[in-house]
């Protein structure tokens, strides 16, 4: 799935225009992964398809982007990320 950005986005020196999600191809481990970040962060996450953040390390696993990039978006853009990688993860269509 794709989410094209409303405007171009410049991260470390490359522009973005939009970003290409995969999130069939994750499974159980890049949960782990996300958690594990996210506890090491010191972040207390009680549901990972609740909590931004998790969406957000979850959507730039998908992304094959670091989550910097992802976190690095405007607001209005790293939100709409989150919610695609949250939908995906509740079946929400």
């Amino acid at each position: 799935m794709k989410h094209k950005f409303k405007k171009p986005f410049n991260f470390e020196g490359v522009e973005y225009t939009e970003l290409e999600f995969n999130f069939e191809d994750l499974n159980g481990n890049d949960l782990v992964s996300v958690e594990r970040e996210l506890t090491a962060t010191g972040n207390v996450v009680i549901s990972l398809q609740t909590s931004q953040t998790a969406c957000m390390l979850i959507a730039a696993k998908a992304a094959k982007v670091p989550s910097e990039l992802i976190k690095a978006l405007p607001i209005n853009e790293a939100s709409a990320v989150s919610m695609l990688a949250q939908h995906f993860l509740l079946g929400v269509e």
